[in-house]
């Protein structure tokens, strides 16, 4: 039995992804329904400013876009956890649960401005989920190492909060 969880999207296609929503260059390999598709992203993605703002408000709560990898969103989102807040990486998004923006903010800058992180420090306090089809059998030590190594990338999500930083929202 395996979980079912799809596969990781790398940093370049959500950099792609976004190249494409700034641009207004037609893809004429798509059909009329995608190219209907694409321009309304692309007007959102204009009238949202996504070019410059990487947070917006959304109900109860905020939406954080470093426009990475989803091995850097689980990172960001590990590190506002441990910061106290509720976050999740729900795929193109980052979300918070809290309409303090600030808070956010501010805990992305303490993220590009920090000294030195480590795994074990992002790590939730309880169970790691099990993910893989025999980590059952390992160690809790070795578990939680072996989901930290494949779930963090420490580097590049300091790397984003400090792209992040650059625009000031």
């Amino acid at each position: 039995m395996f979980s079912g969880l799809g596969g990781c999207v790398h940093g370049r296609v959500r950099e792609e992804i976004r190249t494409i929503l700034a641009s207004a260059d037609p893809l004429p390999f798509l059909d009329a329904k995608a190219v209907e598709a694409v321009d309304s992203a692309r007007q959102s993605y204009r009238s949202l400013k996504l070019d410059t703002q990487y947070l917006l408000p959304w109900g109860d709560a905020t939406l954080l876009l470093p426009w990475d990898g989803d091995a850097v969103h689980d990172t960001i989102a590990a590190w506002l956890r441990q910061r106290g807040l509720e976050a999740s990486n729900e795929g193109i998004v980052i979300q918070v649960q809290t309409q303090n923006a600030d808070r956010v903010h501010d805990a992305i800058l303490d993220l590009a401005e920090a000294p030195s992180i480590t795994e074990a420090e992002l790590l939730p306090v309880g169970e790691v989920p099990l993910e893989e089809k025999w980590e059952w059998l390992l160690p809790i030590p070795l578990l939680r190492r072996q989901y930290a190594s494949r779930v963090f990338q420490i580097p590049a999500a300091v790397a984003a909060a400090r792209r992040i930083r650059g625009l000031q929202n």
